[in-house]
């Protein structure tokens, strides 16, 4: 009899710690998801108005290339568009230091009119090339690829896709953070220039 007491109460006590970590294993767990939305949400919002420097925060090191620094004009304009860009978090999966969040995002799809303009600005540089025997400088280049954005945005017109982005999330000493950027990340704030760069080449 005191055997099976003994039993009972050892197993009392194991379900007592059991269930008293619960609470607060699950309110870590939730204060993990909110941090980790948190960045992916800082993230999109400061693409809105091209905040170089809140973007690369949200990641786990700073990313390079990813945006437009030394092409002011290429930020003037995605920012412009960016303001109209919306999104909703679809699912959000934490397992320890690691997590994955999907996010629904509508931003905009200028594809089509980097891509005519980059085809153009090469078929330029070329000419100017065999017409100088050396390439133009970067401030010509530069000058040469807006002005050919301006005219396709004209003649195409801005449009909005809505696609799906995964952010695959890190948990550092400085908090949550994003992996890395990929391409998909840096289109929300490049409108898909990214994509057209890579598909020309």
């Amino acid at each position: 009899m005191k055997k099976k007491l003994r039993t009972l109460n050892i197993l009392l006590i194991v379900l007592t710690l059991l269930f008293s970590t619960l609470p607060s294993t699950t309110a870590e767990a939730a204060s993990n998801k909110s941090k980790a939305q948190k960045v992916v949400k800082t993230y999109i919002n400061s693409t809105k108005t091209y905040n170089i420097q809140k973007m690369n925060k949200c990641f786990k090191s700073t990313p390079k290339n990813a945006f437009f620094i030394s092409k002011k004009e290429m930020a003037k304009y995605c920012k412009k568009y960016n303001k109209n860009t919306t999104y909703k978090i679809k699912s959000t999966k934490i397992k320890g230091k690691s997590g994955v969040i999907k996010v629904s995002v509508t931003s905009p799809n200028c594809y089509d009119i980097f891509y005519s303009a980059i085809d153009d600005s090469f078929s330029w540089i070329y000419e100017y090339m065999l017409e100088h025997g050396k390439e133009p400088s970067d401030s010509k280049a530069n000058a040469y690829l807006m002005k050919r954005i301006n005219y396709y945005t004209q003649e195409y017109g801005v449009g909005y896709k809505t696609h799906t982005v995964t952010f695959k999330m890190s948990k550092t000493k400085k908090g949550w953070k994003i992996k890395s950027a990929t391409r998909s990340i840096k289109d929300i704030a490049n409108c898909q220039y990214e994509k057209a760069y890579n598909d020309y080449f």
